[in-house]
């Protein structure tokens, strides 16, 4: 985290994401604490949202950060990468795909 920091520190970026697999399940709340703690983030980008996840860890993240879910990723290459709508929670809502 350290190194993390110090880039921040360095560059220092707009936006700071945060980029979590969405299979790693109840992980990602550690992971998202520590680099929350660590170096702060102002957004996640959920990966492998395709896959078996449920979509616990993107709520779970949500929840206990208080960041929203900016991106999703929906395959392996750029073209699966979708900015989600903005909303209250930064999930996209019903009807808006």
């Amino acid at each position: 985290m350290a190194q993390a920091a110090g880039i921040r520190d360095a560059v220092s970026p707009d936006e700071t994401l945060f980029v979590v697999d969405a299979m790693i399940g109840q992980d990602a709340v550690r992971t998202a604490e520590a680099f929350r703690d660590g170096v702060g983030f102002s957004g996640v980008v959920l990966s492998k949202l395709d896959g078996d996840a449920r979509g616990g860890a993107a709520l779970s993240v949500r929840h206990v950060t208080g960041q929203p879910i900016m991106f999703a990723s929906t395959g392996e290459k750029t073209g699966g990468l979708r900015r989600l709508p903005p909303g209250p929670d930064g999930v996209p809502h019903p009807g808006h795909g």
